[in-house]
């Protein structure tokens, strides 16, 4: 592990647990592609006992809201909760602080279309080879804030049932190169999946692709096109 290109600073203190501000660019490409957004020991072995690590480029704004997921999680475990358990007590006590934070920040309308939590979700429609499907920098924020907290990084329709058809969607806050990577990703799991495969085996095999080119990125590209062809 090199600590000097993983942790990039220290973000705050609470109780017992050190929460870090690190590369998870490096982190997909060094070590699991499965490191996205934030996460603790329990679910990937690498990240040291009692530290909580938060993507560089993630939103600012939601790291309290993160905190409060893995807190919550941690003290269900602690408590004798499994794992399973656990892990929903940290959503349900992340849904809470959002759900409070929408309410105080909108004075109490919680309602709204589907034309306006699109509006305040799609910020860049990306240009893809061919026309079979469109693919959108979102408000990672707003998707977790509005839809689920489920999502992270990127998606498309044939997972999340409030995407909308033919459509992928990729965080904004990442750098434009962890874009292209997540694009390849979703265009070719959302393949796979057209293909009949269900999700967990088009996730291991988009894993698969997607572990290859960040190793060889000059075809990246090329692929990407490929992929966005065959949708």
């Amino acid at each position: 592990m090199n600590k000097k290109k993983i942790y990039l600073g220290k973000i705050k203190t609470v109780g017992k647990y050190t929460v870090w501000k690190v590369d998870g660019e490096y982190i997909r490409k060094n070590m699991n592609e499965n490191f996205v957004i934030y996460d603790d020991s329990n679910h990937l072995s690498f990240i040291p006992r009692r530290e909580f690590w938060i993507e560089k480029d993630s939103n600012p704004k939601e790291w309290n809201f993160f905190i409060t997921n893995l807190v919550a999680k941690n003290w269900a475990l602690e408590s004798g909760l499994n794992p399973k358990k656990a892990e929903r007590a940290g959503a349900s006590a992340e849904k809470r602080e959002r759900a409070k934070m929408f309410h105080i920040k909108n004075a109490g309308k919680t309602v709204l279309s589907k034309e306006k939590i699109l509006k305040k979700i799609h910020k860049k429609l990306l240009k893809t080879p061919g026309k079979k499907i469109s693919v959108w920098l979102v408000d990672g924020r707003a998707v977790r804030n509005l839809l689920s907290l489920d999502y992270e990084a990127g998606g498309h329709d044939r997972v999340y049932n409030f995407i909308p058809k033919k459509e992928i969607w990729i965080e904004q806050t990442l750098p434009k190169k962890e874009q292209e990577f997540i694009l390849l990703h979703e265009l070719h799991e959302r393949f796979l999946m057209a293909e009949g495969k269900n999700y967990p085996r088009a996730h291991m095999g988009a894993t698969i692709v997607e572990d290859y080119f960040r190793n060889h990125p000059k075809g990246l590209k090329p692929k990407i096109a490929k992929e966005a062809e065959r949708q």
